[in-house]
């Protein structure tokens, strides 16, 4: 088969399966027989003039919103955001999609129709016992955290502000969320009524979109989400949000699986936006949608800072075409997209990159609230975008009146990666969030000593530098022998306990265990040196002698680099590495 072929091929079962996708990706959203297919229309006004008559019949038919469109300036110029008014959602049997589809398209009133997508959580399910927040104080790593500490010196929020979780719904009751949950004033509980006139009966914490009632259903997903962007902080139970005072909204519009439709997604974007969110987090992932696009205009343009989660495919956000972190038109910047890193400071592997994404922060092993008043870690970019929402609550209490554009600007102005891969990674993520920063209270070391809050663990009192230092050529042929020295010190002020040294070497080399420091063994494909407590200033060396296996293949380059652990709270966190050292196989 030739080339030409092949890519025939290739180009007609992707057409066949775009036929059958629709019914695979509905399941667990909806009933299986059902379908729902979203219509824009030329004129807002044509439900009135009839055009849902004939082929839709008594089909239901819903709007997304009531509201005109919002107005904004861009680059000098006034523009218009996306009318939402103009769109319906129609319920179809799945039998007949095929038929209505091609009846609507016919009708001159309809611009655009389509099977409704559906989104997930941008989140990926970790080590529910990790019980330390990382990502707020990390003395270990400057760029593994969003120096939180700093920043709660000059602001830790103002209740006014309002962050809307656009999520599966938040645990309104949860002890550490309870008194931080949004509280819609002008809607009185449970006497059957739309006080307000916003268009939802008996919505006083928010709305569930997903069976469009009044906001009470929780899951775990939102419920994290809501607990990193702003639990109660200094309150001496749980966790600690980034903004201590924000009030979160929960709008739900994922179900009980985590999945959303596109429709309701923009529904609950254009509801957060007219109840008086300052702030919404997206954290959720799924392809492009003009719906969801307008929506965002809209918050846009209302004012509203749009947080979104980059997603967990570890590819290019421009590539993947997703949404909603890259939902806004070229050249504005309407969405703040977030990408992940871990523990150690570096982008996460499972964290997407590109030109949607403004800014890196802590996604991988993150604490927060979860359901009946519990707490455990998650990772996903899911994690990472309420850390940027809740610097922007704070960013807001601290220039009142700041637009989005404003916000977004000061909260990419972040700090820039360090090391041998720093060029790439500020040009895929560019650069992590510090909070400090954005306040402007940065260049200040994070004191060892901190004001912290009661629900902020504590973390040792090492501060090590690490080298690792080879000794003999830069080449070596298969049966001679290698050797290192690894030197470590304790450049803080406390004792720092269970402190190890772990290095990985190659295949091409065994250890000699008998010319090598007795405290190391092997484990697997490293060496683990074990040096119990190391006190403030000192530091100690070990000898590792590696023999090249007699079978290395040649030119091979044989990679080391060493790293220092030590017990933080009970777990063995990785404090410093080394740089790497690279020796060429020479066959003679």
């Amino acid at each position: 088969m030739t080339k030409i072929h092949l890519l025939t091929v290739g180009l007609i079962v992707a057409a066949s399966l775009s036929l059958i996708l629709p019914m695979q990706v509905w399941a667990g959203v909806t009933n299986k027989d059902e379908l729902r297919v979203l219509v824009k229309l030329r004129d807002w006004k044509g439900e009135t003039a009839g055009w849902q008559k004939g082929v839709l019949g008594a089909r239901e038919v819903r709007l997304i919103s009531r509201r005109k469109p919002r107005d904004y300036v861009a680059a000098g110029k006034r523009k218009i955001a996306g009318d939402l008014r103009r769109w319906r959602v129609v319920t179809v049997p799945s039998g007949e999609l095929s038929s209505v589809l091609e009846e609507l398209k016919k009708d001159k009133i309809v611009t655009e129709v389509r099977v409704e997508q559906i989104y997930r959580e941008a989140m990926v399910p970790n080590d529910p016992y990790f019980n330390q927040q990382y990502g707020l104080l990390n003395t270990s790593q400057s760029q593994a955290d969003i120096n939180a500490v700093l920043a709660w010196d000059k602001t830790t929020g103002l209740a006014s502000t309002v962050i809307a979780i656009v999520d599966g719904g938040v645990d309104l009751t949860h002890e550490d969320l309870q008194h931080k949950i949004w509280l819609n004033s002008r809607e009185a509980q449970g006497n059957g009524k739309d006080d307000d006139g916003n268009g939802f009966v008996d919505d006083v914490a928010g709305w569930d979109f997903v069976e469009n009632k009044p906001a009470g259903y929780a899951n775990t997903h939102a419920t994290h989400v809501a607990g990193i962007a702003a639990a109660e902080g200094n309150n001496g139970i749980g966790v600690a949000g980034v903004d201590w005072q924000a009030r979160g909204m929960s709008v739900r519009v994922l179900n009980r699986y985590g999945l959303g439709r596109e429709a309701d997604i923009a529904a609950g974007i254009d509801y957060a936006t007219a109840n008086g969110a300052k702030v919404i987090n997206l954290s959720i992932a799924g392809g492009r949608s003009q719906i969801i696009e307008e929506a965002i205009e809209n918050a846009y343009a209302a004012g509203v800072v749009v947080v979104a989660a980059a997603g967990n495919q570890g590819g290019d956000t421009g590539l993947l075409n997703l949404a909603p972190v890259c939902s806004e038109p070229v050249g504005i910047n309407m969405v703040l997209g977030v990408g992940a890193i871990d523990e150690d400071g570096e982008p996460a592997s499972f964290s997407n990159f590109g030109r949607c994404v403004d800014i890196a922060a802590p996604g991988k092993r993150i604490i927060s609230t979860v359901l009946g008043n519990r707490y455990r870690s998650m990772s996903g970019t899911s994690m990472s975008a309420p850390l940027a929402a809740g610097v922007a609550g704070l960013y807001l209490a601290s220039h009142p009146g700041a637009g989005p554009m404003e916000v977004i600007a000061a909260i990419k102005n972040g700090g820039l990666f360090t090391g041998e891969k720093a060029s790439l990674w500020n040009e895929r993520y560019k650069g992590y969030l510090d909070a400090a920063k954005v306040l402007g209270v940065a260049g200040v070391e994070t004191p060892m000593v901190s004001p912290v809050p009661t629900s902020v663990p504590g973390v040792s009192g090492g501060v090590f530098k690490l080298g690792l230092i080879r000794q003999g050529a830069l080449e070596t042929a298969p049966g001679n022998e290698v050797n290192y020295q690894v030197r470590v010190e304790n450049m803080g002020m406390g004792v720092a306990s269970g402190v190890i040294i772990k290095d990985s070497f190659d295949r091409d080399l065994r250890l000699v265990a008998e010319k090598s420091s007795g405290s190391c063994r092997v484990s697997r494909r490293d060496v683990i040196c074990e040096m119990g407590e190391l006190a403030g200033g000192e530091s100690r060396q070990i000898d590792l002698v590696y023999q090249v296996d007699a079978l290395a293949r040649c030119r091979a380059r044989i990679i080391n680099r060493a790293e220092v652990y030590a017990q933080e709270q009970g777990l063995s966190r990785r404090q410093a590495v080394s740089e790497r050292t690279e020796t060429r196989v020479i066959c003679k």
